[in-house]
């Protein structure tokens, strides 16, 4: 991988669709096309840390993901963590940005000095922003959120991140 800052052209783009804790989330379906549009943007890499609770649940959804919309993810990389959150603060180090609900994640990436969009809930903007202070506010708890609301969401973060790569 090349280190932030390095040099090189592209872009690593951590995409975290796991979340315990927050209500305020989009279903991984969601996060997967998230995945799939940062995949066709030029030069950036979409890299996900799996732990080993989820990693299968993942991969097979990534799989139906695949199958219904017959669609790849070619440069698409899983990093397979074993629950050492050093391990994840290493990778997010290399990370250009990072894309997460409020969770660990993306408080480590903040405090790491790693630029992140965060979908969050006002509330949680509130409780615990991020250094980046870029959110896209999700208005419902992920049971209560409609398709209009969801791809509002989906086409928001994406806005978000590529203004931002734009600008630098």
């Amino acid at each position: 991988m090349q280190k932030r800052g390095g040099g090189g052209n592209s872009k690593l783009i951590l995409i975290n669709p796991f979340s315990h804790t927050a209500t305020h989330t989009l279903p991984l379906e969601s996060y997967i096309e998230i995945i799939a549009h940062i995949s066709n943007m030029q030069n950036c890499i979409p890299v996900v840390a799996a732990y080993p609770q989820i990693h299968d649940y993942f991969l097979e959804a990534l799989s139906t993901w695949k199958n219904e919309t017959k669609q790849e993810i070619s440069n698409l990389i899983i990093f397979q963590n074993d629950d050492d959150i050093l391990n994840l603060a290493a990778l997010i180090e290399e990370m250009d940005y990072v894309i997460s609900p409020s969770t660990g994640t993306i408080h480590l990436a903040s405090n790491l000095g790693v630029p992140t969009i965060g979908l969050f809930s006002a509330y949680d903007t509130k409780k615990w922003g991020t250094k980046s202070k870029q959110y896209v506010i999700l208005p419902y708890e992920k049971t209560q959120m409609n398709e209009n609301d969801i791809q509002q969401a989906i086409t928001q973060t994406l806005h978000i991140l590529q203004e931002n790569i734009k600008n630098e």
